[in-house]
């Protein structure tokens, strides 16, 4: 029942990550129709980092085994896309962050290094004589990536206060990758699958799906004048 649920949903994220890239490319072909540089230079990074992911999953399809050639697209999607939102915070104007705000980054950062420290400490130090060093690298690598991005992309959605557009569900993505990266690795610390297994890679499709979401409202309204075109983001 695992086996084939981890199939199908694989499959699933598969077709969505294709389609993702898709429409990625011919948003990039379309990107003249954009006047303002700081969008454009936002949008295509952003385009290219999804055709990225998209090369990746073609490319996981070719291996049974992890990590393999995938990841350089994966890692080199991630890249792109930290690069988009940091020059986008950059640019944008800054509000002051609340002490909520302040709060919930400290404590995401303390729980994901306390974490990471754990795993370590009770599944890799023991059995160090055994462990693929490129495995345990990627392992930390992708849920600090990603968390380094969620908060980036959560912090400009603080400064643009609106529950809506096109970064309201990359910021969803990035959360829903950030958690789904911190239960793989777990997973991959205790090699057991089973449920959890399940849940991460759900949680990945979801987050994928939320992309897509943001990308299709996107495409949808790049006739629409500059300044409509930079409140959508």
């Amino acid at each position: 029942m695992i086996e084939q649920l981890k199939t199908i949903i694989g499959n699933i994220t598969i077709i969505v990550v294709v389609l993702l890239s898709i429409i990625a490319a011919r948003i990039l072909f379309r990107l003249k129709l954009l006047i303002h540089s700081k969008i454009k230079f936002f949008i295509r990074l952003i385009c290219i980092g999804m055709i990225s992911y998209g090369i990746a999953e073609l490319v996981y399809l070719k291996y049974a085994e992890w990590p393999n050639p995938s990841d350089i697209f994966n890692i080199s999607g991630d890249i792109l896309f930290l690069i988009a939102f940091s020059y986008l915070y950059i640019k944008s104007e800054k509000k002051e962050l609340t002490f909520k705000d302040i709060k919930m980054i400290i404590f995401t950062l303390v729980f994901t290094i306390s974490l990471l420290v754990y795993l370590s400490y009770v599944f890799i130090l023991p059995n160090i004589a055994d462990v693929n060093l490129l495995e345990i690298v990627l392992d930390f690598y992708y849920p600090i990536s990603s968390l380094i991005l969620f908060l980036i992309v959560f912090l400009y959605q603080i400064n643009k206060n609106e529950k809506k557009g096109f970064i309201f569900y990359i910021v969803l993505d990035a959360f829903f990758s950030y958690v789904a990266n911190m239960i793989y690795v777990y997973n991959d610390f205790t090699e057991n699958y089973g449920v959890l297994g399940i849940l991460s890679d759900s949680l990945y499709l979801l987050g994928f799906l939320f992309l897509l979401l943001g990308l299709l409202l996107f495409f949808i309204r790049m006739y629409d004048n500059n300044e409509i075109m930079l409140k959508q983001i």
